[in-house]
């Protein structure tokens, strides 16, 4: 397609220039769509370019010093013929486009380069060079075929239109002892063939008349007389017209195959008898192996029909846990979130302490709802381990976010000894890891009263790539007596019932962190002495590299008010849909999002209602719960996909869920979702996701990326170049203005063309027109009245000028 620049990536592109600032112009347009670009000065550094880096497209200019582009390109063409090489000059001189024809230059372009011509070059000579790649393929390829048909050791004969022999492949004079002579522009019956009965024979003969696929078992006579047993087969060819031009016999040379058949079918018939005799001596004793299986079969049957109800009993349970923990959780997101909004209002100090007690219940109970989650993901193996890089120190110091408010309340001191020798970043599960120590750190908070909390990471091995790490939690709690131990770590276990009562908790933590410990290829263990206290350990492996951080998970556990994210956002105006049928969580949504200067909100009760809004309204963004009656949010999603047609727009739509999950994650992207949050959601999280997808895209007066990309990022170079363009328009400004006055149109059109190569550097488009503008109207001597465009252009150049100056 012309101008475009898609397929050149491959390609690679000498450009041989030595004007600086056309050179810096070409190399950053290339650049962006091209694998490799070399530069040369003048013609003989293009030359000894060439040589070295051997690149697929030269691209020079004609007048150069030392050597001009006509003489470098009759060397190129003389090193290699097919170089491919696009000339370009600023004046039409008809002789250099001559010359350039007769040493074979492949396009010839007029400066100012335009983008557009020059990758319409491009890809004309991209078709070129991938054709003759392709024939060159093509060649390869018959030539292989001919290989393996010469040096094949089956028989290929190619008959011609008129059933004539036209080829055979050496193998078929060894085998049948004929000469060319013998077979060569001869007829199939040349051959002599030897058919089982005269219907195979004749179906033979037929289907090669009729020019059709035939396939059977045939002797071949050789010409001293001997024969041997093959497998025939007739394939005729059809050209594209259907009319055919060949028919290809092979014949398969299979009489080492036959004998054995013969020698298989003599010892069957001797091992028959044996199987006789040994068959009636089995049948005696299979009648007393007969009643014993009767009897173990009445069995397993028992066994398999007691397995299946105990399954069936351990399926239901674990899908009304999870049935049940999940429909918990919205009702549990409209308490939290009441909570939090309540907060924020103006309460006196016994409300503000109810508030409190009310967000720290939820929060246990939503720790209780996520255990059993747990619980239910490892019983049915969907609980997952993610690998990702992140650094133990990061992850320690959100443990003591989270832990120190509750260890302060029972006055325990939390004591943290992390060893020296831990790298700075290590592979693993982050977040599994960060549970694991957090259910071992609450458990051993809730059975100290007194005294002291201790946590350990110790290296206890490491070498180039792997450490080994130990975690430990030791207390001064009440520790757990000698004949209770066994009920550790299993689930929905407390060492006494009076702890259950005492103490709360499900029993799941242990046998949760037990798991997720195993299923990171670690193990887990316990010292205890009743009355003193008890220390849990588990280690863990880790590929660690010493090298900075490059991806670090940020895990937020803060339950922020909506007043504390709504201060990182910047005002802006979004109309915002939100479907969701609790109406507790329609108002925390309602009252949150009011707060926000520009942001109007638009709540409907379930997914029909939601697709109906969108029929009438327009919106920046649709927040959808997924569970809904009426219609959920995933079939709402799916219709307003279908139902939007503007491909240039596309409104985001994000889905709640209290399903945390990676089969629900893609679930929503199925059925056209951005994106989801989990229930109970945090605003901050809330927010960022909204602005993550609401950005509006900037426009500014200039693209600078291709010029950085040319001076190597170098910002020093870049503010001596912006310096000089403010510091030097407005005087050549001042002179084009004269010329045009004067009616000076040559020196107009000149320098109308310097200041355009100049602003095309910065990627200035408006700019960059509007001189072309000037250009082409002094080049046709226009008597056009220009004051209101020098306007224009003054007014770009502003802008122009604030932006640049901006970035420097």
């Amino acid at each position: 397609m012309a101008g475009t620049e898609q397929n050149l990536n491959p390609l690679s592109v000498l450009v041989v220039e030595d004007d600086a600032t056309s050179r810096h112009y070409l190399v950053a347009l290339l650049k962006k769509t091209l694998e490799s670009v070399y530069i040369a000065v003048d013609g003989r550094d293009g030359l000894n370019k060439y040589l070295e880096y051997k690149p697929d497209i030269v691209l020079s200019d004609i007048g150069m010093p030392v050597m001009n582009g006509l003489e470098m390109s009759r060397r190129i063409k003389k090193i290699n013929p097919k170089a491919q090489i696009i000339l370009t000059t600023a004046f039409d001189n008809k002789e250099n486009l001559m010359e350039a024809i007769n040493i074979g230059i492949s396009q010839y372009l007029v400066k100012p380069v335009q983008k557009q011509y020059l990758f319409d070059a491009l890809n004309r000579i991209s078709e070129i060079i991938n054709l003759e790649a392709e024939v060159q393929r093509q060649n390869d390829n018959i030539q292989t075929l001919s290989n393996a048909i010469e040096h094949s050791s089956t028989i290929i004969v190619l008959f011609n239109k008129e059933e004539l022999i036209e080829y055979c492949n050496p193998i078929t004079y060894e085998l049948t002892e004929y000469t060319s002579d013998d077979i060569l522009n001869k007829p199939l019956e040349c051959f002599n063939f030897e058919f089982s009965d005269k219907i195979l024979s004749d179906n033979f003969y037929q289907a090669f008349h009729d020019k059709k696929d035939w396939r059977g078992e045939i002797q071949v006579r050789t010409k001293g007389g001997l024969s041997f047993w093959s497998i025939a087969s007739i394939s005729p060819v059809k050209m594209p017209n259907g009319s055919f031009s060949h028919i290809v016999l092979t014949i398969e040379d299979i009489t080492l195959q036959k004998m054995k058949e013969e020698y298989l079918e003599m010892t069957n018939f001797d091992l028959e008898s044996v199987v006789l005799s040994r068959t009636k001596e089995l049948q005696t004793s299979n009648k007393l192996l007969s009643a014993e299986i009767e009897t173990r079969k009445k069995t397993e049957i028992e066994l398999i029909a007691a397995k299946e109800l105990a399954d069936a009993a351990n399926q239901a349970k674990s899908l009304f846990l999870a049935k049940v923990s999940h429909e918990l959780r919205t009702p549990l997101n409209g308490i939290i979130g009441v909570a939090s909004l309540l907060i924020d209002s103006e309460l006196n100090e016994k409300q503000l302490r109810f508030l409190r007690m009310i967000q720290l219940s939820s929060k246990d109970l939503l720790k209780i709802i996520n255990d059993i989650l747990d619980y239910t993901k490892l019983e049915s193996g969907k609980l997952q381990i993610s690998i990702a890089d992140f650094s133990i120190y990061k992850m320690i110091d959100r443990i003591k976010d989270i832990i120190y408010p509750i260890i302060e309340n029972k006055n325990l001191e939390f004591i943290i000894n992390l060893d020296s020798a831990i790298p700075d970043k290590v592979k693993g599960d982050q977040s599994r890891i960060q549970q694991s120590l957090i259910n071992l750190i609450s458990n051993s908070i809730k059975f100290t009263n007194k005294g002291s909390v201790r946590i350990n990471l110790t290296v206890s091995n490491i070498n180039e790539n792997i450490v080994e790490i130990l975690f430990e939690v030791n207390d001064t709690g009440i520790g757990i007596p000698a004949n209770k131990r066994d009920l550790l770590f299993k689930s929905f276990s407390q060492i006494d019932d009076t702890f259950t009562r005492k103490y709360g908790g499900t029993g799941l933590g242990l046998a949760i962190t037990k798991e997720l410990v195993e299923q990171m290829g670690g193990s887990i263990d316990f010292e205890s002495e009743e009355s003193k206290g008890s220390k849990f350990f588990f280690l863990l492996k880790f590929n660690y590299t010493n090298s900075p951080l490059q991806k670090t998970e940020e895990f937020i556990i803060s339950d922020n008010s909506p007043d504390e994210a709504i201060r990182a956002i910047i005002p802006s105006e979004l109309k915002i849909l939100v479907a969701e049928d609790s109406y507790i969580n329609q108002e925390v949504i309602r009252e949150g999002f009011c707060k926000i200067p520009g942001w109007e909100i638009v709540i409907v009760n379930n997914g029909l209602e939601a697709v109906e809004a969108f029929k009438t309204q327009y919106f920046d963004i649709i927040l959808t719960d997924i569970s809904m009656p009426v219609m959920d949010g995933y079939e709402a999603a799916k219709i307003i996909r279908e139902l939007w047609t503007d491909s240039a727009k596309k409104i985001p739509i994000i889905g709640f869920t209290a399903h945390n999950d990676p089969t629900h994650l893609n679930q929503c992207l199925e059925n056209g979702m951005d994106s989801y949050i989990s229930k109970p959601f945090k605003w901050n999280e809330l927010f960022d996701k909204i602005l993550e997808f609401t950005k509006k895209e900037a426009t500014f007066p200039a693209d600078i990326s291709g010029l950085m990309i040319s001076l190597n990022n170098n910002k020093i170079t870049f503010e001596k170049l912006v310096r000089y363009l403010l510091v030097n328009y407005p005087e050549q400004i001042g002179n084009l203005n004269d010329f045009f006055s004067n009616k000076d149109f040559i020196q107009a059109n000149q320098l109308a063309h310097k200041m355009k190569s100049e602003f095309m550097n910065f990627g200035a488009t408006e700019v960059v027109n509007l001189l072309a503008h000037f250009e082409h109207i002094a080049a046709v001597d226009s008597d056009t009245n220009f004051t209101s465009d020098f306007k224009k252009l003054e007014a770009a150049l502003i802008k122009l000028e604030s932006y640049l100056l901006s970035l420097i």
